[in-house]
């Protein structure tokens, strides 16, 4: 028999050995973390604690926690619907992908927390501590984030449609292309946040902070802006049609290429803005806070 046959069959029966042999270890390795995963699971049923533990694919739907330290769990891709956790520490853990719909989580500390691409339709994170979360391409509309720390956090193409922000912090957050419309967000903080091409349209930010926030490219077609701080932001490219911004403050913000049709400028703040590229009239104007204000037709101080 030829030398080179054998070395031919010997490569095939080690390949096919080798083969079956992972297939052996995937398949104990994958039981044996099942078996982790549930005794972690009764482990949290009976009410310990359960701080770095793997509980990644756990059924948790319903349970009720308080008090529990799950810090720096991995539970990715979880069924936490209806799950009612107070006062639950977990701080830097990894729910990426989970199921958390209408779950309750008001007040938890969720600081630096991985929701990356969870679910958290209609969930309650009232006052939650969200600060430095990832919470890249979640679904939160319906949710409930009254009060929530939201600084630091990353919300990258997040849906927050139709989602009570009011009062919460969203102060250098990551808000790139994430959608807001409908939302409430009066009285949030937004100040230094990143929302460039964010969408606002028909949200609420009557009286909201967005101090140096980059909000170029944003959309707040029909958002109410009333009394809403916008000072030194970066609005380049922005549209506001047909938005109510009665009393709000652009005191020194770029209002590059901003679209303001249909929206009525009376008492805003334009202090330090250049609206010479913009289509307005004296008309738009005449009732605007005006000083230094660089228009069409020359600088502008009658409100100074």
């Amino acid at each position: 028999m030829p030398a080179n046959f054998l070395f031919v069959a010997l490569g095939a029966f080690l390949s096919v050995s080798v083969g079956l042999f992972a297939s052996v270890v995937s398949a104990t390795t994958e039981t044996k973390l099942e078996e982790v995963v549930d005794e972690n699971v009764r482990r949290i049923k009976s009410g310990k604690g359960c701080a770095r533990c793997y509980l990644t694919g756990a059924v948790l739907r319903g349970v009720i926690l308080y008090k529990a330290n799950l810090r720096q769990v991995v539970m990715r891709n979880a069924d936490l619907r209806w799950a009612y956790l107070t006062e639950v520490d977990l701080h830097e853990a990894d729910l990426t992908g989970s199921d958390l719909r209408e779950a309750w989580l008001e007040k938890n500390n969720l600081n630096r927390i991985n929701l990356s691409r969870a679910d958290l339709d209609g969930a309650n994170m009232r006052e939650a501590d969200l600060s430095g979360a990832n919470l890249k391409s979640v679904y939160l509309s319906h949710a409930i984030l009254r009060g929530a720390d939201l600084s630091k956090a990353h919300l990258g193409d997040a849906d927050l449609s139709r989602t009570d922000l009011s009062s919460a912090n969203l102060t250098m957050a990551y808000l790139r292309k994430a959608n807001f419309s409908d939302a409430n967000l009066n009285g949030a903080i937004l100040n230094y946040a990143l929302a460039r091409g964010a969408r606002f349209s028909d949200a609420n930010l009557n009286g909201a902070e967005l101090r140096h926030a980059d909000l170029s490219a944003a959309d707040f077609t029909k958002a109410n802006l009333r009394k809403a701080n916008f000072s030194d932001a970066n609005l380049n490219g922005a549209i506001l049609s047909y938005a109510l911004v009665r009393g709000a403050n652009f005191s020194g913000a770029n209002l590059n290429d901003v679209d303001l049709r249909h929206a009525n400028l009376a008492d805003v703040n334009l202090t330090g803005t250049d609206l010479s590229g913009l289509e307005l009239s004296p008309d738009d104007l005449v009732a605007a806070v005006l000083c230094r204000t660089l228009t069409r037709w020359g600088e502008q101080n009658s409100g100074c």
